[in-house]
């Protein structure tokens, strides 16, 4: 964007080839490290995930690719940012309900307490 121009360019955006058969929110926010919450695949975009109504505990969590820790994406930000792959632990202070919103393109990911 050219404001001084009052111009602008836009530039076709590649979506990733890789997709997902899952993905999810593994961590303490859990009860434990060993538990997978799953997320729900968009049906209009395959790299869209989301999750409405899940409880989580206060702990921290990543989000990961297929049950596996092939793929896990994290960083140090609560509640909403770009999370990147191997990313530090996404911090969660509150137990509370939740709509998780996880887009496996960009990384980025937002976490909205609703009850």
């Amino acid at each position: 964007v050219d404001t001084a121009a009052l111009t602008y360019t836009l530039e076709p955006a590649t979506a990733p080839a890789k997709t997902y058969t899952s993905i999810s929110i593994i961590g303490s926010v859990n009860g434990n490290w060993n538990t997978d919450t799953q997320l729900t695949q968009s049906t209009f975009d395959p790299h869209v995930w989301m999750k409405k109504g899940v409880s989580l505990t206060s702990g921290e969590f990543k989000f990961r690719a297929n049950n596996a820790w092939d793929t896990s994406w994290g960083t140090n930000s609560e509640f909403f940012g770009v999370a990147t792959i191997n990313g530090a632990n996404i911090p969660l202070s509150a137990e509370w309900t939740y709509d998780v919103y996880f887009n496996d393109a960009t990384g980025a990911y937002t976490v909205i307490p609703v009850k």
